[in-house]
């Protein structure tokens, strides 16, 4: 919590800019060594969470070797709490950075289609927020496209069969 409030008190952009570059790979590797500790997990992605604040911060964020694996491989805890984390976190990067994401979770399949194991998440809020996310994630990409259609479509059907609003957007 002490980095955020550096961060919140630099005026300076480069500052804020050094400060997130430096602090990333420790905070994925201190993630690495903590996933299951929830109470430090929960630190660090509200930390991640709150650095990525303009496009420039989720280019930083995705350009970290570790933080789309881990965050992805993060997702399959048992706590939903730590699961709905990482799906705003990687919306967060969608909605600023898109491509960038996409190309990001090209790079990374084997542990994207892992990911995609949350279209069967039993906690509602985590699978709304995550069929809220396949839209933007996918937009403009087949391969993307395709990739989910080959590894989500049937939990898609069986969610608008169950009436989940959430589930027709992301079709």
């Amino acid at each position: 919590m002490l980095f955020l409030s550096i961060l919140d008190k630099s005026e300076d952009p480069a500052s804020a800019r050094y400060l997130c570059q430096s602090a990333l790979p420790a905070l994925f590797v201190a993630l690495i060594h903590n996933k299951l500790n929830d109470e430090v997990a929960s630190d660090i992605f509200y930390v991640i969470n709150n650095l990525i604040t303009d496009p420039e911060q989720a280019i930083m964020v995705m350009g970290c070797d570790l933080a789309l694996p881990v965050l992805m491989d993060c997702a399959e805890c048992d706590n939903p709490k730590k699961r709905l984390a990482v799906v705003r976190i990687i919306t967060k990067l969608a909605v600023m950075e898109p491509t960038f994401l996409q190309k990001t979770i090209l790079k990374n399949q084997d542990r994207f289609i892992q990911f995609l194991r949350i279209a069967l998440d039993p906690d509602d809020r985590v699978l709304t927020e995550f069929l809220n996310l396949i839209p933007i994630l996918v937009v403009g990409n087949a391969e993307l496209q395709q990739i989910l259609a080959f590894n989500v479509m049937d939990s898609l059907i069986q969610h608008v069969r169950a009436k989940k609003m959430a589930a027709i957007a992301a079709l």
